[in-house]
């Protein structure tokens, strides 16, 4: 097995074609991403599968929280930064879009899930999350929350306390390249 790692924006690499290509959180960001998804397709050799993983924009929901103000905390970073995202070319409705995509590229044995974990104050989900507050604290600053907020919010990703299904869902969907022997079927 041979793993390529390759930056898409650049376009898809020249030495398939590739029994597997695979890609997480990239083409919801990209403009042209329906051009590069067929790109993709183009690239993958017959019976070769594309597996795309994107995220929807759904509301965060507060589970549990050590106060109603940590809640609404909560809210008001998370919101902000999924408005900021929003501006810069995510297209959070891709993810749901995906399956559509692939039929019009005459992918077969379409399939999907959506992955949604929970997250706990203290753990992998909510350190991340975190890291995305972090990464994002001038434009945060910008959108009007304070850093008093963010320092908060950091505390509360921390917080054993806090519960919520988050924003951040994953939508897998894979499809493969029909074989030469299937074309026009």
């Amino acid at each position: 097995m041979e793993v390529y790692r390759h930056d898409i924006g650049a376009g898809v690499p020249t030495d398939g074609p590739f029994d597997l290509i695979h890609a997480r959180f990239v083409l919801m960001h990209l403009r042209d991403r329906e051009n590069l998804l067929r790109m993709l397709v183009d690239a993958l050799a017959p019976g070769g599968l594309l597996v795309l993983g994107e995220s929807p924009n759904r509301p965060q929901e507060v589970l549990s929280a050590p106060s109603d103000a940590d809640a609404e905390l909560a809210h008001r970073v998370v919101g902000a930064g999924v408005r900021l995202t929003g501006r810069v070319s995510t297209a959070w409705e891709w993810a749901h879009e995906v399956e559509q995509h692939f039929v019009a590229a005459g992918l077969r044995d379409i399939r999907g899930f959506e992955y949604t974990p929970m997250v706990t104050g203290g753990d992998a989900a909510a350190l991340l999350v975190s890291t995305h507050v972090a990464q994002a604290e001038p434009l945060l600053l910008k959108e009007g929350v304070t850093r008093d907020e963010i320092s908060r919010f950091h505390l509360l990703m921390r917080d054993s306390r806090f519960r919520a299904w988050p924003f951040m869902r994953m939508v897998m969907t894979a499809g493969r390249k029909p074989l030469d022997t299937e074309v026009g079927r």
